[in-house]
């Protein structure tokens, strides 16, 4: 059975980010409703979740419930999935969400719409066509997920969103969202990250900024939350481009800044995910200039990436979010839908708590499904 975070390290990590946080700029106006959890979503319980401009999300008070007890194999999930094969964190999400779900003896219809997004609505199509009892659906693009969820409303099908949400038009169509508050990874890594920069004397922070690609409310969503933070710290975005959530891409974007910033122009880079992260320190190292600027990501989901880079310092703070988590949430939510439950909040967060070299050996477990 895979590790959970336990609420000892949430509590260390609660003291820890408690001091680092208070060194950043202003910490914004709370949104008036905290992110209270039970076991999937520990780290705000704890006190982890700073507080964050009201924009930022409307966190729920209730926790991502636990798989229903009684009999489920009567029902049926329906899951139109982004992309099975993207990357690390895309395929682990996608094994697992099938090994869970028949672990726990539920059907689910699990089609991979590899990043199409005509692909993708066919295939919402095909699971209302199966009569599913709940159709949940991380779209290939937040704004066409709206006609989808749509459809499945129209059918008399709850649909839920999981990972990424529709764009907030289309909230009314959607049951629920159950995945990471993408605003409150950027926010609460880039008020760490500015606290660190400004024990090094750096208080207005020049950044330059990898985005991931258009159209998904995950990539804008940590940007606002990073440019936020930024923002309140006395600095600025620089400059910002998308690499499309690919490596390579980052590396170039990155290798033409190297270019075109000379040491001291900026003082950070910022990235929506650590594989973004991971290009822009490849390019970096290449060109001997490593260890000249700090490079944080919003969010970590690779094992790799955090034991290959963050736990050596290579790239600083990430938000820690689990692939395992992630999915048997979604999971757990669609199977109580189809079971009679209904959502009293509009969106249900997973834990991510924020990491860097020094805590990470204390918070990080293994993300491998047997111990």
């Amino acid at each position: 059975m895979k590790k959970k975070w336990s609420k000892v390290l949430a509590l260390v990590l609660a003291a820890a980010m408690a001091l680092s946080l208070a060194a950043c700029g202003g910490s914004g106006s709370s949104s008036g409703a905290a992110e209270k959890t039970e076991t999937k979503t520990e780290a705000a319980a704890s006190g982890t979740t700073a507080a964050a401009p009201a924009a930022s999300a409307e966190a729920g008070d209730a926790a991502i419930p636990d798989f229903p007890e009684g009999d489920v194999s009567g029902i049926k999930i329906g899951f139109a999935f982004r992309h099975g094969s993207n990357d690390t964190y895309m395929t682990t999400y996608y094994k697992h969400a099938a090994a869970y779900a028949k672990e726990k003896g539920v059907n689910l219809v699990l089609l991979d719409a590899v990043d199409d997004v005509t692909k993708q609505t066919q295939q919402v199509q095909d699971l209302i066509q199966q009569q599913c009892d709940v159709i949940v659906i991380w779209p290939v693009n937040s704004e066409s997920s709206v006609a989808q969820a749509m459809q499945v409303q129209a059918a008399g099908i709850p649909c839920m969103t999981a990972n990424t949400d529709v764009i907030s038009d289309g909230d009314q169509y959607v049951t629920c969202y159950v995945g990471p508050s993408n605003f409150q990874e950027g926010y609460q890594t880039s008020q760490a990250a500015c606290a660190e920069l400004a024990a090094e004397g750096i208080t207005n922070p020049r950044i330059l900024y990898i985005d991931g690609k258009s159209g998904q409310t995950t990539c804008d969503e940590r940007k606002a939350g990073m440019q936020t933070a930024v923002e309140e710290a006395g600095g600025s975005f620089i400059d910002a481009q998308l690499c499309d959530g690919l490596r390579e891409k980052a590396q170039q974007i990155t290798e033409n800044w190297l270019v075109k910033y000379k040491p001291g122009d900026f003082d950070a880079i910022m990235c929506f995910d650590d594989n973004s992260a991971v290009g822009a320190y490849n390019a970096a190292k290449a060109a001997g200039r490593d260890t000249e600027f700090h490079i944080y990501g919003a969010a970590t989901g690779d094992a790799s990436i955090v034991e290959g880079y963050i736990a050596k310092g290579l790239i600083g703070y990430n938000a820690l979010q689990s692939p395992l988590i992630d999915s048997e949430s979604a999971i757990n939510m669609a199977a109580n839908i189809a079971m009679g439950f209904e959502p009293t909040q509009q969106k249900y967060f997973i834990e991510t708590p924020i990491i860097n070299k020094d805590n990470v050996d204390e918070l990080y477990v293994s993300w491998s499904d047997s111990e």
